[in-house]
Order: C-alpha cells, then structure tokens, then sequence
C-alpha cells in the first residue's frame, strides 16, 4: 500500500503525512498497551514507554514537514 501511496504523490508533505498517521497508530496502541499490562517488569515497561516517547517526538518532527 506504502508503494502505490508513494507512486501517486512522493512530496515530502505526503511522505510526512503518512508518517503521521502511522506515528499516531502507534501512540494510540502503545498507550493501550501500557495500561494494559501495569503488572509487568519496570524494564519493559521503561521500554514501552520509551518507545512512546520516540513515537511522540517523531510525530513533532514530521508535523514541521507538512
């Protein structure tokens, strides 16, 4: 799907609007995640929340392409 996305409009404004809503996907089910599971080990939920703070950055950045 990514390549036939990218086949119709490779800007750099599609490109970071596709980031975006796959950066926000991301967000929504690793916060799901990390409520789900509270009762797990600190490293792996230091991890998740790691990675939801990399998502959430990664979002700001890509917003400044658009």
């Amino acid at each position: 799907m990514i390549n036939l996305k990218t086949l119709r409009d490779k800007s750099s404004s599609h490109m970071a609007e596709m980031l975006i809503q796959g950066s926000t996907m991301g967000i929504i089910d690793m916060t799901k995640k990390i409520k789900e599971y509270q009762g797990v080990e600190k490293e792996t939920l230091d991890l998740a929340n790691g990675l939801l703070q990399f998502e959430q950055k990664s979002l700001d950045e890509y917003k400044e392409l658009l």
